[in-house]
């Protein structure tokens, strides 16, 4: 499979995932460890696309309060953050889990109708600009938080 195929199809399981109706909180947390890494290992290797009209794209997606709702079933939700590269760290804040998930699933839900759309190339830019600018921060701060959660329980 090409790099693209590869995360067209770690997209598809995730935003399968974020679409179904919640499962047992432990099972959700393993599901979000899981992926997490996946999709941003797998995002490190797309090509840069060329962009196009994303709203010609777009149907049929959970919206974003749907989401956040749904990802508010995980055992974890708000947690610390700070910029990792200023130590030490002078302006905590706060992120939070369920909205880091909603985040990338609307970012790779634009992406993955684009891609069944046969327009590759624009998921491809989708995907590689909205990891570089938005999700990839997200799944970052999600996955730490979740790692530091299951390793307290």
């Amino acid at each position: 499979m090409t790099p693209l195929e590869t995360f067209a199809t770690l997209a598809h399981e995730f935003c399968s995932w974020a679409e179904a109706p919640s499962s047992d909180a432990h099972s959700e947390l393993r599901c979000a460890q899981r992926l997490l890494p996946r999709l941003y290992a797998s995002a490190l290797d797309l090509p840069h696309g060329v962009p196009a009209d994303a709203e010609r794209h777009v149907q049929g997606a959970l919206t974003y309060d749907a989401a956040f709702r749904r990802f508010g079933a995980l055992p974890i939700n708000m947690y610390a953050t700070c910029d990792p590269l200023v130590v030490p760290c002078e302006e905590p804040g706060v992120g939070d889990v369920a909205d880091d998930l909603a985040d990338i699933y609307a970012d790779l839900h634009r992406g993955l109708a684009m891609y069944r759309a046969g327009d590759t190339d624009a998921a491809a830019w989708e995907w590689s600009f909205n990891f570089r600018a938005h999700w990839g921060d997200h799944a970052v701060g999600a996955l730490a938080a979740l790692q530091a959660f299951a390793t307290r329980i």
